[in-house]
């Protein structure tokens, strides 16, 4: 009698505690996140992402990136109706997962500590979007890894493995990585039926072709055309590739300790279900690939990216908790839940403000956005407007734009948003980014098409990780050398203008060697281009595949000693870099394209750096003229 009275004194308590639990989880993952215009490298292609969609911009077609048209529905600004449509679709989906979360947990016979330990989790997997490190296509990650727990736990699996194929199909016109994220769970899901229930796992590969298919309906209601979305694959293809080698960074010891743990306690908890539950482990198992995909993301460019990682893996391991069966495997799992927790806010004040996490954890963020939703919209317009403020141009550069197309170098595509000016982008919007051959030489192709070709460029010398702007794409220019000429100098923009006729019709070799990557290679006499071809030895692909390929930076060797040193993309060397008569500065841009000449000031180059050592020894380098 005693034990029954305890019994009902719990379960009078269990109610109202998963319903604060139920609010709680309501509240944080509160979706409406608006980001007014601010100038800097990520707020211009958030601004774009939005400007393609609202003005016609075709993905595909017109501009490829990592984000796709439907890339807005992550980061939505006041553009057109792209509020309006984010809104309504993010909005759905979180109340569909509360109804879902509802369903489930307020049954006699989900155990509250369950519930408990997945709320913790997901406050810390949810984090990344709390804070605004990623935007809705992370959230969209979580609900897909969702669908495919239902479906790998319930015999009734088809229509959740489908509406995940579905999420896929559609995050893949949102933004690459998430797919890629959703493709390798929907991989793991397979491989792993495929161990002991092969029939399944034959009809769930069968049913994985509605991922193509789905994407394919969905791209050609948004554009009919088939060269168009081969040219959006083929974008997202090329950015993909080259991104663990062009944009890898180094990470701090003590964070890349931290993060790595969190991958052993994820095996750790694999080992506590593997002896707990069989499906359970199965379905830890089925995370794998998508956990490499996350660490790839997370840690070719360490520092925040790390903390999505981290987000990333609590998220899969709330999932794993919500969907097992065994009590005795969650109490077990308490120690490592702790530990989790205790990684995240010891790794957060190394990349972030403690305080923001405080904010996230009560939810601050997201009532801010409730309490004032409607006013939003004054909000942003009043925050744009300061932001923007040092992007305004003045009267005597619009007199110069005005009438005119405007290209943005390299990447501040701001200026579009604080002036009325009619900005075209580059086939890589941000210029920068076109950081392998082929993207370098679409840019240029676009700069050389008289139909398309901006009659003016706002040209910045701005760069990342110590680069050059002007070497990361050397195709492009030599395009923008042979077709603009310097026209209007303020501070630190320089406006470039079309030409009628180009500066020059081709280059001719003049000769060509074999190298060492220890050597000191010398430009010789009337050499203006260096053609270098550099290739990943064994170790070099092995790197990639698996992690990432450090910085190879060049030395540029002066006459009089001076030694210029920056950070080069191997790979788009072979699209022809400027020999001897480099600009290092907008001063040195401004020389160029004014008289179109510039004294040879280096007599050759050096290379160098910690990624040097995953190349041949051996490269080639092609010198030529300027015809």
């Amino acid at each position: 009698m005693e034990n029954a009275n305890i019994s009902n004194h719990k379960g009078r308590f269990r109610i109202p505690l998963t319903i604060i639990l139920l609010l709680y989880i309501a509240l944080i993952s509160f979706p409406y996140r608006i980001s007014p215009f601010m100038p800097g490298k990520d707020p211009s292609w958030t601004y774009a992402i939005n400007y393609f969609f609202a003005k016609g911009v075709i993905f595909g077609r017109d501009v490829v990136w990592t984000y796709g048209p439907l890339g807005f529905l992550s980061y939505p600004q006041f553009v057109g109706a792209n509020i309006e449509i984010a809104t309504a679709f993010q909005l759905f989906l979180w109340l569909v997962f509360l109804v879902f979360l509802a369903y489930h947990t307020l049954r006699a016979d989900f155990p509250l500590i369950r519930f408990f330990f997945f709320t913790v989790l997901y406050m810390v997997g949810h984090a990344a979007y709390s804070f605004g490190l990623v935007g809705f296509d992370q959230v969209l990650d979580f609900y897909a890894a969702l669908l495919l727990c239902l479906a790998f736990t319930r015999e009734k699996w088809l229509i959740p493995y489908v509406l995940a194929a579905l999420l896929a199909a559609l995050s893949l016109l949102i933004k690459a990585s998430s797919f890629f994220f959703i493709a390798a769970s929907i991989f793991g899901f397979i491989v792993v039926k495929a161990f002991y229930e092969r029939r399944k796992a034959l009809c769930a590969l069968a049913l994985s072709l509605l991922v193509p298919v789905f994407f394919v309906c969905f791209y050609f209601l948004y554009c009919p055309s088939l060269s168009a979305i081969i040219g959006y694959l083929r974008g997202i293809s090329e950015l993909s590739a080259g991104y663990n080698i062009a944009r890898s960074l180094p990470g701090k010891p003590l964070e890349m300790a931290l993060a790595l743990s969190g991958f052993v306690l994820y095996f750790l908890f694999m080992i506590i279900l593997y002896k707990t539950s069989l499906k359970a482990f199965l379905l830890s198992l089925m995370f794998v690939p998508a956990l490499f995909v996350a660490f790839k993301h997370g840690f070719v460019r360490p520092g925040t990216h790390t903390l999505i990682f981290l987000s990333s893996l609590c998220s899969l391991v709330a999932l794993l908790i919500f969907f097992a069966d065994e009590l005795k495997m969650i109490w077990r799992a308490a120690f490592l839940v702790s530990a989790y927790v205790f990684i995240f806010v010891f790794l957060f004040p190394l990349n972030l403000p403690p305080h923001m996490f405080l904010n996230g954890v009560i939810g601050r963020f997201a009532m801010n956005s409730m309490v004032r939703f409607s006013i939003y919209r004054q909000d942003h317009e009043r925050l744009s407007q300061e932001n923007l403020r040092t992007q305004v141009l003045s009267q005597e550069v619009m007199k110069r734009l005005e009438g005119s197309k405007i290209g943005i170098f390299p990447w501040e595509v701001s200026y579009a948003a604080a002036n009325p000016i009619a900005y075209v982008p580059f086939p890589v919007m941000q210029a920068d980014d076109a950081y392998t051959p082929y993207l370098d030489r679409l840019n240029a192709g676009f700069l050389e098409d008289s139909t398309k070709a901006p009659d003016r460029i706002l040209f910045e010398w701005k760069a990342v990780d110590g680069r050059n702007p002007l070497a990361d794409v050397p195709s492009m220019t030599l395009a923008l050398y042979k077709w603009y000429d310097a026209d209007l100098r303020q501070g630190d923009l320089l406006i470039v203008k079309r030409r009628q006729h180009p500066r020059f019709s081709g280059l001719a070799l003049l000769e060509k060697g074999t190298f060492n990557t220890q050597d000191e290679v010398t430009f010789p006499p009337g050499a203006a281009v260096a053609r270098i071809h550099m290739h990943l030895n064994k170790a070099g692909l092995l790197s990639k595949v698996l992690y990432k390929v450090p910085a190879v930076r060049m030395a540029l060797l002066g006459d009089s000693g001076q030694v210029v040193d920056f950070r080069v993309v191997p790979e788009t060397l072979e699209n022809g870099l400027f020999a001897g008569t480099l600009p290092i500065g907008l001063d040195d841009a401004e020389m160029l394209f004014g008289s179109g000449e510039m004294k040879k000031r280096f007599r050759g180059f050096r290379l160098g750096g910690e990624g040097l050592p995953l190349y041949d020894k051996e490269i080639s380098v092609e010198f030529y003229r300027i015809r």
